[in-house]
């Protein structure tokens, strides 16, 4: 799947409740771990990691910033050659390899839909495209107490401060 919406809507939180629903394991990367090592070890590096993640069960997969890895190509334009290209073609058949598994569910999110290559949405490789909007304030306060009930104790703090700090979170 693809969840894509403006930042700090909760598409990380989605991928984690996903892997504690089905009490999967959790792996989320980033670009920064495919980009490590250097620009002419990123093919190497993309190779090497999708390797291992065949070897996992049970585990989702959640790739942040993907529009990072995989830019779309028509956008680059005539611009020459540009190396992205390489790193979409070469990803393309590594998410069909992890969807063909069956036991691992790969989520990436991005902020920008428009910018990740078309090619990445095919039947086969991802199979949701899930767009994600802003959380009320309703939500939020939900989540929060939610939140709360589970992890620190704020019985302490005013409700008024508490919606005033939420309110400047999300867009009304």
């Amino acid at each position: 799947a693809i969840l894509f919406g403006p930042p700090g809507t909760g598409k990380t939180t989605y991928a984690r409740a996903l892997s504690t629903k089905k009490g999967w394991d959790y792996l989320e990367m980033t670009p920064g771990d495919f980009f490590s090592g250097g620009e002419e070890a990123i093919l190497k590096r993309i190779n090497n990691i999708f390797q291992n993640l065949l070897h996992l069960k049970d585990t989702v997969v959640f790739i942040d910033e993907i529009d990072d890895l995989v830019r779309n190509r028509k956008q680059a334009g005539s611009m020459g050659f540009d190396p992205r290209n390489l790193y979409v073609t070469t990803l393309l058949p590594r998410f069909q390899e992890l969807h063909d598994k069956g036991n691992i569910i790969l989520i990436m999110a991005t902020n920008h839909y428009d910018g990740v290559d078309e090619a990445i949405a095919r039947l086969g490789r991802i199979d949701l495209i899930i767009p994600v909007g802003a959380v009320s304030i309703h939500g939020r306060l939900k989540m929060f107490f939610s939140y709360k009930k589970t992890a620190l104790r704020f019985d302490s703090l005013p409700k008024s401060i508490l919606i005033k700090y939420l309110e400047k979170t999300v867009d009304m």
